[in-house]
Formats: C-alpha cells, structure tokens, sequence
C-alpha cells in the first residue's frame, strides 16, 4: 500500500484525490505554482511544495519540476537511508520552518540544509543555529550571482555574497554555495 501520493494537478481533481487519500489514511503532497500558493489543494494536503512561476511550462507541466518535488518529499527513502547507514546525513530542499527542521533532526539527519528560508526568513535560520549548535547549514544558489529560490525558479534581488554575509557569527555550521547559472 502507497504510504504518501503526490498530486500533481490542482483544482477540483486535486481536492478529490487528497479526499480519497485521506479516506484510505494515506499521506498527501501537492504541488504548486506561485499563483496557487493559497489555493485549497495546497491547503488541505499534508505537505505542499511550490514547483514554479505561474506558466504552467515552467511549473505543473515540468517533468523535472515534479520529479523534484518528489524527491524533497520522499521521507520514507531519507529514512532507509538513515537505517542503513552509519555515515552523518545532511539534508535539504522545501525546509521552510522550525517544525520541519525539528522533525528531520529528530528523526536522525545529522544537519538540515535552508535555502530559501534563509532568504525569506533569516530570523528563523539564525534562531535555529543558535539554539542547534552545528545543526544548520545555510544553502545559497546562485543564478549570475543572485540567490535563486525555490528550486532555481525565481532569482532574488540579492547578490549570493550578501546572503552569506548575513549570517556571519550567528552559528551556522557551515554555507554552502553552488553556482547554477
């Protein structure tokens, strides 16, 4: 039996898929573009992840996209991987809260990776990586030197460099910066 299904399409079919899951105790991810960011799909799913700007090209029909959101979904795999292994396992992609980061440190990842929550909500990292010593990793990706988010799909007015700055001295463990554009 399927212990999680992600969903993607929105709308009235969404909706009717996370219902059926639900009835079958089933876990339920949906994805979304930046315009449906509060549509009631997002909201009634268990577990939301924006694949992209509005054109449905670059989000709802982009196979990479979605096979994206499937892996920074897939917690049954991280936790196979945490079973099987005596290695430290540092882990990112769709962290966005303090619940999130609690939940994957309690389950045994030895580090979370934020990326675009250290853009978005800065307070939030520094807060964690004071409270979690060498827990907190900061991740920037950056386009031409701008920080992109949300998985590359929108690039920031920030320049990557002053991203890194930010977080000086507050006690993350380390940042990690990767140049994809």
């Amino acid at each position: 039996m399927f212990k999680k299904v992600l969903i993607a399409n929105r709308g009235e079919i969404a909706l009717r898929v996370i219902r059926t899951c639900k009835e079958m105790n089933i876990k339920t991810v949906a994805v979304y573009s930046t315009a449906d960011k509060e549509a009631l799909h997002v909201r009634f799913a268990d577990e939301a992840v924006c694949i992209g700007p509005p054109s449905g090209t670059e989000s709802y029909l982009s196979i990479a996209r979605i096979m994206a959101a499937v892996e920074i979904t897939n917690a049954d795999a991280v936790q196979a991987i945490l079973e099987n292994t005596d290695v430290p396992v540092q882990l990112g992609g769709g962290i966005r809260t303090r619940a999130d980061i609690d939940r994957w440190l309690e389950a045994g990842i030895a580090r979370v990776i934020l990326g675009t929550v250290a853009l978005r909500d800065p307070d939030l990292v520094k807060a964690a990586a004071r409270a979690l010593p060498d827990k907190i990793v900061v991740g920037i990706d950056a386009i031409d030197g701008m920080v992109a988010v949300e998985g590359w799909a929108e690039t920031s007015d920030m320049a990557a460099t002053e991203l890194a700055k930010a977080f000086e001295g507050c006690g993350v463990a380390a940042i990690v910066a990767t140049d994809i554009g």
